[in-house]
């Protein structure tokens, strides 16, 4: 099998994650690392044993990659992205997308427009007590759906969409309130407050997906507390992940009947491992293979959801998503 030849755009922490991700790969090769900070890719590219580039752009031309992951500010992805699809890479993107709808939009198209793969690196996917609870939902063993609550760190509000999305189907309305102090907010884009991403502590949205009601709840800032903590409800029983940890993302699950508890063992799963994970499922879509790997599509949708949110507070109203465009 011919090698996937990779690059990587930007080396910080997310960038690390991503080439030690595909280095674990089988069949991939690791052909070129960028970064604005020459000496930050150097250092990448002497572990992982692939040349530095100070720009992605001499990166591209000069390694010629067959796809590449974007993991520089949020709000710098999009013309990495447009320049890598441009030259005929597919595109691998760090969360959230885009800074704004219309960049996102215009990503989405030009993807489809050269027949390439677009992705977005929704990780939290690939954790094993949420596969265990799609699962058990997939099986009905909850019975009829009625609520689900997710408690979750600010930073994994927008992970929190994702899962929403992928455990429970497409938003049909959200209601929500930010009563946040302007001051909490700290993002370098202009269009930031209706792109939402990452809330303060005092954001709670109510989603309506058909007759389930969902409560999502951004109630803290601190690692000491767990990430995220998720409540299922139904008529024949209910589920409960709790204390995902950065060490331990898998947490807790337990399942509960009216006549018994089940506690599902979980062994420890770290976030780097998640990367991993999810940079593996983005190799096998690659490869037409079945896999978890969000799309384009999934990032600007979990996008036009969060402008849906800051819309639903703004106007203190709900807001159709289904008709959000």
């Amino acid at each position: 099998m011919k090698p996937l030849r990779v690059g990587v755009i930007g080396c910080g922490g997310a960038g690390r994650n991503h080439a030690v991700g595909y280095s674990r790969v089988e069949g991939v090769q690791i052909v070129g690392l960028a970064d604005v900070d020459r000496g930050r890719a150097e250092t990448l590219g002497r572990e992982m044993g692939a040349p530095a580039f100070s720009s992605f752009e001499a990166m591209i031309t000069a390694a010629r990659p067959d796809a590449v992951s974007v993991c520089t500010p949020e709000y710098h992805h999009v013309a990495p992205s447009l320049y890598a699809l441009n030259q005929g890479c597919h595109v691998l993107c760090e969360k959230i997308m885009a800074p704004d709808l219309a960049s996102g939009k215009q990503m989405v198209r030009r993807a489809a427009d050269r027949g390439l793969k677009l992705g977005v690196n929704y990780n939290y996917r690939y954790i094993d007590s949420v596969l265990a609870l799609q699962r058990l939902l997939a099986e009905e063993s909850f019975g009829a759906l009625r609520t689900v609550q997710f408690n979750v760190h600010a930073y994994c509000h927008h992970h929190a969409l994702d899962l929403i999305r992928f455990l429970f189907g497409e938003f049909e309305q959200v209601t929500a309130v930010l009563t946040e102090d302007p001051a909490e907010r700290h993002f370098a884009w202009n269009d930031a407050d209706a792109m939402l991403y990452i809330p303060s502590i005092n954001a709670c949205t109510v989603i309506r997906i058909g007759q389930l009601v969902i409560s999502l709840v951004a109630s803290h800032r601190s690692f000491s507390y767990p990430l995220i903590e998720c409540m299922v409800y139904g008529t024949a029983g209910r589920a409960k992940i709790s204390d995902m940890r950065v060490s331990a993302m898998n947490g807790d699950l337990m399942i509960q009947h009216e006549d018994r508890i089940e506690r599902t063992p979980m062994a420890p799963v770290s976030l780097d491992e998640l990367f991993y994970r999810s940079i593996a499922g983005w190799v096998a879509a690659l490869r037409g293979q079945t896999s978890l790997a969000a799309t384009g599509d999934d990032g600007l949708r979990t996008m036009q959801i969060e402008a849906a949110i800051s819309r639903s507070s703004s106007e203190g109203s709900a807001i159709q998503v289904s008709a959000v465009d």
